[in-house]
């Protein structure tokens, strides 16, 4: 498949069809089929190159004698994402919450991360009214730190959340937010799970 914007190409033209190719990267063919050939419903297919992707969508429909294949070509940008995932989604009084989180490249081509210091990734916990009850790493080392991450490569950090604010105190029965953050100095990625605790 030729990969140039708004082309899709060489392709092999068979008997009794028809193919045009619209500047809107729409490619529509024509073809009469077999006597007895019935088509219907539809199919998607995805390819991603880089850091674009193409989407593939063609619907089949049969009218009367022949039938009509629409190609359409989609593009966005990929890139690097963020996840945060905790064990359960709801807790007992006292259990650790037991917190993941992942940096992941989805492009062909590896990422350079700096960050002000130490830290790479990271959490905030709030509680249902929006009140800070705990932030890890607490510290950070006044390094510059570099990440290359490479295609599909990953950066991960887990920590065991066990219920106790900042200030030492135990939190209550209700539900609570958890912000992931990876502060890098072109862009700060963030996201956020949610999840309760029991009494």
């Amino acid at each position: 498949m030729d990969k140039r914007d708004g082309y899709l190409g060489p392709v092999d033209i068979q008997d009794n069809e028809k193919r045009e190719l619209k500047p809107s990267g729409t490619m529509t063919i024509s073809k009469t089929p077999d006597p007895g050939f019935r088509v219907s419903g539809s199919i998607r297919s995805m390819r991603i190159g880089g850091k674009k992707g193409f989407a593939l969508a063609a619907a089949f429909v049969l009218v009367a004698a022949s039938f009509t294949i629409a190609l359409v070509v989609y593009r966005w940008d990929l890139g690097v994402t963020l996840t945060v995932d905790t064990d359960k989604r709801e807790y007992s009084s006292g259990d650790p919450v037991k917190i993941h989180l992942q940096l992941k490249n989805h492009g062909f081509s590896t990422v350079n991360l700096v960050y002000g210091n130490s830290i790479t990734l990271g959490i905030v916990i709030s509680d249902s009214n929006g009140n800070m009850l705990v932030r890890e790493p607490k510290y950070a080392l006044e390094v510059i730190t570099e990440v290359a991450l490479k295609p599909g490569g990953t950066l991960n950090w887990g920590y065991a959340w066990d219920q106790v604010n900042d200030t030492g105190e135990h939190v209550g029965p209700g539900s609570y937010t958890v912000l992931a953050f990876s502060p890098s100095s072109k862009h700060a990625y963030q996201t956020e799970s949610m999840f309760s605790i029991s009494g």
